[in-house]
């Protein structure tokens, strides 16, 4: 070895979530755009912005409740740490 450590991933999980009151999927629009905001709301806290979510996967769960669905989208958020 070189004496040189590699950089370390930093892995933050950040998720947004949304409940719409019908369990039709054509009506979700609305609570997948208020997932989506609030997960952006949730990751600039910590100082991400909306260009790196660009290329990312993201994941989509859909939970029944009583009245509808609750839309959570999840991003595994990885960075290299400073050296």
């Amino acid at each position: 070895m070189n004496g040189m450590e590699p950089a370390q991933a930093i892995r933050t999980i950040y998720t947004g979530s949304a409940e719409s009151n019908s369990k039709d999927p054509h009506d979700w629009g609305r609570a997948m755009a208020a997932a989506m905001s609030d997960l952006l709301t949730r990751s600039s806290i910590k100082g991400s912005c909306r260009k790196e979510l660009f290329g990312e996967d993201l994941r989509l769960t859909v939970a029944e409740t009583t009245e509808g669905v609750q839309i959570t989208l999840t991003w595994n958020s990885v960075e290299n740490s400073p050296e």
